[in-house]
């Protein structure tokens, strides 16, 4: 959590984005695979948690595949490690855990393994397994698919 020896641990998240991103737009060649750079850094957009964001976001078409949704609170510190402040979501799962209709597009539609995936979601809550304090469900068991 540095750049060039300066640390941004004691940055709020909107900070730390903003500082990410004028670093690689500052930083030539890092998005370019070369002899002195094995892998292409692409920095990723980020849109504010609205629900109109988050139905416009799951409408677009990307150049990449898109795997998951990132949430991050906005205004903390960085916190190493698991922490509540970071969620992710399978995209098609946003709607339904958010509670919005899923808007139209290859995003939000359900594989076939996600109906099997809610079941068991729902069987752990109500025999009460993954469940953080207060009875809450950690977002973290929500994107984990139980092979059998």
């Amino acid at each position: 959590m540095c750049w060039r020896g300066h640390p941004v641990y004691d940055c709020q998240t909107d900070f730390r984005f903003y500082w990410l991103e004028s670093k690689l737009e500052e930083e030539e060649g890092l998005s370019i695979i070369s002899k002195t750079n094995s892998f292409k850094f692409v920095g990723l957009q980020n849109f504010p948690c609205s629900l109109d964001s988050i139905q416009s976001v799951l409408t677009q078409t990307y150049s990449y595949k898109v795997d998951g949704l990132l949430f991050y609170h906005m205004h903390t510190h960085y916190t190493p490690g698991s922490t509540p402040l970071v969620g992710w979501l399978r995209p098609y799962m946003a709607p339904e855990i958010l509670g919005f209709p899923p808007p139209p597009g290859p995003l939000a539609e359900k594989p076939a393994y996600a109906q099997e995936q809610m079941r068991q979601i729902l069987e752990h809550k109500k025999d009460g397994k993954g469940a953080a304090e207060g009875g809450r469900y950690e977002l973290e068991h929500l994107s984990t698919i139980a092979m059998s």
